[in-house]
């Protein structure tokens, strides 16, 4: 999470926590595999949606308490926002 988090200013690389950068297309596959997920599935998502730090502690708190559900979560999340925003530019 705190990955995700951290590579919210930076475009297709994950930036860990010693400041090291992990580029999407890295030439060993397999940390590209992960890389790439953690990008789409998490990253992506939370700039969709301009998540704050408030809303950050809060899907922090769920992952901790629950933590099988999350990613499921997330996606709840980003299409209940996207209908929010169409249903605010249609009226």
């Amino acid at each position: 999470m705190g990955v995700a988090r951290r590579s919210l200013g930076v475009k297709e690389v994950l930036l860990l926590g010693n400041d090291a950068i992990i580029p999407r297309n890295t030439p060993e596959v397999e940390i590209g595999r992960v890389a790439s997920r953690i990008l789409d599935e998490l990253v992506q998502p939370m700039k969709d949606v301009q998540m704050d730090d408030s809303e950050f502690a809060c899907l922090k708190a769920i992952v901790f308490f629950d933590p099988g559900k999350y990613l499921h979560f997330l996606c709840l999340l980003v299409l209940f926002f996207m209908d929010f925003l169409e249903d605010f530019i249609i009226y």
